[in-house]
């Protein structure tokens, strides 16, 4: 799920396994402390507010279009698509009452 988060702590470069590397160089505080940035929060917050309109009141499909939309712009932009995936899930059910 956190496909797209690049790897910003490249100090300790051990080639024995690759298993054991890519595990051990991430640096989980400062990735989701680049999570949590200003930019990321207001996008994250128009993600929810965006994946809560509708084709119309009497729609009976329970699609949000423009969030879905979002979503795919985001990912393909190279931002991390775990927060910007859940806001959008959790503006949808508000909406559809799920």
């Amino acid at each position: 799920m956190i496909q797209n988060i690049p790897n910003y702590n490249n100090d300790k470069v051990n080639s024995t396994s690759e298993s054991n590397t890519t595990f051990d160089n991430i640096n989980f505080r400062e990735t989701f402390s680049k999570l949590f940035t200003i930019p990321n929060i207001i996008i994250y917050i128009l993600t929810l507010m965006i994946s809560m309109v509708s084709l119309g009141p009497n729609s009976t499909m329970v699609i949000a279009p423009f969030g879905l939309a979002l979503v795919f712009a985001l990912s393909s932009n190279g931002m991390p698509i775990l927060m910007v995936y859940l806001s959008s899930l959790i503006g949808t059910a508000i909406k559809f009452r799920i």
